[in-house]
């Protein structure tokens, strides 16, 4: 089989822009934390490099109790949202020291929920810190 030389350039430009999107890198996007059940403080970020996510929450801190689950951030961005739900712990830091807080979980309707432990309530006074890394499809995400 033989190509012309546009069918080349074409082969090629194609192989070019597969290995583009491969790392393309959006760089930390901020996200908005959900004020819908607690007053936040702190920050949540996102990055996606290829088809790898990356998610990092830092000092959430809440002067409410957490002893339900809690809408984190209603809305990841399409880019950043898994295909199936993603479910990593978090680090808690009450006044009584560092626990293990629960779990977040990042949800392919892009919402992210805080889930304490069962019948586990704290006041995370010193923060709540998490982080995950997953993969999202391919196409146009």
């Amino acid at each position: 089989m033989s190509y012309t030389k546009n069918q080349m350039w074409e082969i090629h430009n194609k192989l070019l822009q597969g290995l583009i999107d491969s790392v393309a890198d959006t760089g930390w996007v901020e996200l908005t934390l959900s004020s819908a059940n607690v007053i936040w403080y702190g920050s949540g970020w996102v990055r996606r490099v290829g088809k790898v996510v990356q998610l990092k929450f830092d000092n959430i801190r809440s002067s409410d109790p957490i002893n339900r689950d809690i809408m984190l951030v209603n809305g990841l961005p399409g880019k950043f949202v898994p295909a199936s739900s993603q479910i990593v712990p978090i680090l808690a830091c009450p006044s009584s020291g560092m626990i293990h807080g629960g779990y977040i979980t990042i949800k392919p309707d892009a919402n992210v929920m805080l889930s304490p432990l069962a019948s586990t309530q704290y006041i995370p006074s010193y923060g709540i810190y998490a982080q995950a890394t997953y993969l999202v499809g391919g196409g146009t995400t």
